[in-house]
């Protein structure tokens, strides 16, 4: 009965070993592992790999500073370009004056200021190349003008409206505005 029982587990045992080995290279149905086509002084016989063509590099782009450049189809300039001293000459019917600004970028498109000594840049915008620019001092002013850039130098150029002390204010006087 021992010899028996003891067949029966060796018999099972070299079955199961069968099974495992048949499992095992269940998956292993084609392919190979390591190099092929080898010669026996370790060179390779087969012609090399195609690689796929180099994918040209793009350019770089340059990135603009915030108000970098004042051309059309780039990123425009904005309230914080603006920021700083302005000197500010105007022509109007009674003769020139030479003011001066000081601006305060307030958001991407607004900004508040001072000038000479006591008025108020109450409001300004800033659109693309378009400034509007509304100060208070001795009465209410209008200014709209046009921003242009040369190298660090900027400059808005147009008009202004408006009362104040000199009744010379009442109509269009001119101005330009530079900075830098």
């Amino acid at each position: 009965m021992n010899r028996r029982i003891l067949f029966i587990a060796c018999t099972g045992a070299l079955l199961a070993a069968g099974v495992v080995t048949a499992l095992a290279q269940a998956g292993s149905t084609g392919g190979a592992i390591g190099k092929q086509n080898k010669s026996a002084v370790g060179a390779d016989d087969a012609a090399p790999r195609a690689q796929p063509p180099a994918r040209p590099a793009r350019p770089a782009r340059p990135r603009a500073e915030p108000g970098a450049d004042a051309q059309p189809g780039a990123m425009g300039p904005n309230a914080a370009s603006l920021d700083g001293h302005w000197t500010v000459n105007v022509s109007c019917a009674d003769g020139t004056a030479v003011w001066s600004f000081d601006i305060q970028g307030d958001s991407d498109s607004h900004f508040t200021g001072v000038y000479d000594g006591g008025g108020k840049i109450t409001g300004g915008e800033i659109s693309g190349n378009s400034v509007t620019i509304l100060t208070q001092y001795y009465g209410q002013r209008a200014w709209y003008g046009t921003l242009s850039r040369s190298g660090k130098s900027m400059k808005i150029q147009g008009t202004v409206t408006g009362g104040g002390v000199s009744t010379a204010w009442t109509g269009n006087c001119k101005f330009v505005a530079t900075k830098g």
